[in-house]
């Protein structure tokens, strides 16, 4: 079992790195399983995939080249990306099949397209953009690294969609984007039908409905807990949630309160004095605040003191002289 500050940081980073990896795979067959599922055509599946990694890409290859570090937060960044993306591209590909079923010709489809949709696009993309920017005010480092970079990365799959995308379309078959006939007799499309009728016959009901609902999750914000545990994101399989709670069950644990000493007017650490109050706080540490275990230099003398003693156990305590204090450091050198 390993233990410590920087073990675990390492452990974490790592974990991050790899999590990273398994995010965008996931992220992947997520992608082609809905846009299967929404087109339903070959062009359809690979144009939205090649414009969302190209996105991707671009994103990353920024942090890169501004040696911007991955962090915890970054794992999430294919998913903003691939949110955004297929928002987009959704709203394009569906605009235009629209206007080929009326009959338009393939290249004034497009620029119909982007004359209509360009300015929605354009809003949508830069407000989701300064929903993440606002995090830039926020106290917290990571979260002001976090916004900015996924703000970069909207703005990223803004420009693909309005570039790539439309270049794409001039050499691609029309006819390979044709699925609205099927969707129209699919079973999603009936259940949306039964909703919009249900909608329109009950619509004080529904209003009704959701102010109850929303009575009810408005007690349920004063319910919600803080949880700043790191372990809490780790399985209980994880090693490094095993060692951690080994070194608990074991040891005195591994959350460790660091205290910086400085010695004013010249003088040594190792001066009797000055060890004197060091010991004054450690007592103070271990009976009135009862921190399990306190380590200071008063602990090494008293080791040494306890040593040089044959190892009485009434020996573990600060030497009362300066000469054993200079002995002891001269033994240690």
């Amino acid at each position: 079992h390993l233990a410590g500050t920087l073990n675990y940081e390492i452990r974490y980073f790592r974990l991050v790195g790899s999590e990273l990896v398994l995010n965008i795979f996931l992220c992947g067959i997520v992608i082609i399983s809905s846009l299967i599922l929404i087109f339903r055509t070959f062009s359809g599946v690979l144009v939205p995939a090649i414009t969302v990694i190209i996105a991707m890409t671009l994103l990353y290859g920024f942090l890169g080249v501004f040696n911007k570090p991955l962090t915890a937060l970054s794992t999430i960044f294919p998913t903003i990306m691939l949110i955004v993306s297929l928002s987009n591209l959704i709203h394009i590909l569906s605009k235009y099949e629209d206007l080929l079923a009326k009959g338009i010709k393939k290249r004034q489809a497009i620029v119909e397209t982007f004359i209509e949709l360009r300015l929605t696009i354009f809003l949508t993309s830069v407000t989701t953009a300064i929903g993440f920017f606002s995090l830039t005010i926020s106290s917290l480092k990571p979260f002001r690294h976090f916004g900015f970079e996924a703000g970069i990365g909207v703005l990223i799959a803004f420009i693909v969609a309005i570039t790539f995308v439309p270049s794409v379309l001039h050499y691609i078959n029309p006819v390979s984007f044709y699925r609205k006939r099927k969707l129209q007799r699919s079973i999603l499309s009936s259940l949306l039908d039964r909703i919009y009728n249900l909608i329109n016959s009950y619509p004080r009901r529904i209003i009704l409905v959701t102010i109850l609902i929303l009575f009810v999750c408005a007690i349920g914000i004063f319910r919600i807990n803080t949880n700043s545990f790191v372990l809490s994101n780790f399985s209980n399989n994880a090693p490094i949630k095993k060692d951690y709670y080994f070194f608990e069950d074991h040891f005195v644990g591994v959350r460790i309160h660091e205290m910086a000493i400085i010695v004013k007017n010249g003088d040594s650490i190792t001066n009797i004095k000055v060890l004197k109050e060091i010991s004054k706080l450690h007592s103070h540490l271990e009976e009135d605040i009862n921190f399990q275990k306190v380590f200071s230099p008063v602990t090494v003398y008293s080791y040494m003191n306890q040593i040089s003693m044959g190892g009485v156990p009434d020996a573990f305590k600060l030497p009362e002289s300066q000469s054993l204090i200079d002995e002891y450091d001269d033994l240690a050198i």
